[in-house]
């Protein structure tokens, strides 16, 4: 496979989380910055005076699939211990983050390439990340929840109520983002200090954000998001 080759080392490489430009230079790369994600006005705000209706007034709204696309395929072979796995739902239960950095130490995965160890811990951390995205979406499935998805989140959060189609997120998210009442966000334990792209498009949008505590925050004001952010999963909305 080319990941197992080593040209990427003199390659000039951007991350959208922190936390892995110091990883990448310990595993050889000459060039890599960290460049955090940003919004683009000239595409929000035209589509946030969409037309459209979603009657989402007073709504909590997530949108998001359930899982990555061909997400079984990419994590072959791997697995977790019910040990590990209870160990992690702790964490998440005390409002910790049992993020990627935290799953990498527990499986001992160093170095992270060209082995293939690394993803056993990117394994445990989509798994947990899975359990916690379910819990908040559980939680609030009776406080007027709306979520655009895939339809295998009837599965997952059997108290939802308001599941509606995916959405083309280059023209419906923006319009969505304003009309609803509040957008629920729930960054990947995968990035243990980076953002979600909902971080600038809903506030750009003219929406009112909902997010999880992740330390990816630090790139804000701290009057902007002392408000809005929970550790556990939120049983109701802001008022």
């Amino acid at each position: 496979m080319w990941s197992s080759l080593p040209f990427w080392k003199e390659l000039t490489i951007f991350v959208t989380d922190e936390t892995f430009v110091p990883l990448l230079r310990l595993h050889g790369a000459q060039n890599v910055h960290h460049l955090p994600l940003g919004a683009w006005p000239e595409h929000c705000i035209p589509q946030a005076e969409s037309s459209t209706d979603y009657a989402l007034e007073n709504r909590l709204v997530f949108v998001g699939r359930s899982e990555f696309p061909h997400k079984k395929e990419f994590f072959a072979g791997c697995s977790m211990s019910s040990e590990l796995h209870q160990e992690g739902l702790a964490k998440l239960e005390q409002g910790e983050r049992p993020d990627f950095e935290w799953s990498a130490a527990r499986c001992q995965a160093w170095p992270m390439w060209p082995g293939p160890e690394v993803r056993r811990a990117g394994y445990v951390a989509e798994m947990l990340n899975m359990d916690y995205r379910i819990a908040c979406l559980q939680c609030n499935a009776h406080n007027k929840l709306t979520v655009f998805g895939n339809p295998e989140w009837t599965d997952l959060v059997p108290d939802l109520s308001d599941l509606r189609k995916p959405v083309d997120y280059y023209s419906a998210l923006p319009g969505i983002y304003k009309q609803a009442g509040w957008c629920l966000n729930m960054t990947s334990l995968l990035l243990p200090r980076g953002l979600t792209q909902r971080h600038f498009d809903v506030w750009i949008s003219g929406g009112f954000l909902i997010t999880d505590n992740t330390p990816g925050l630090h790139i804000f004001p701290e009057a902007l998001t002392q408000d809005i952010r929970f550790s556990s999963p939120p049983t109701s909305p802001p008022s």
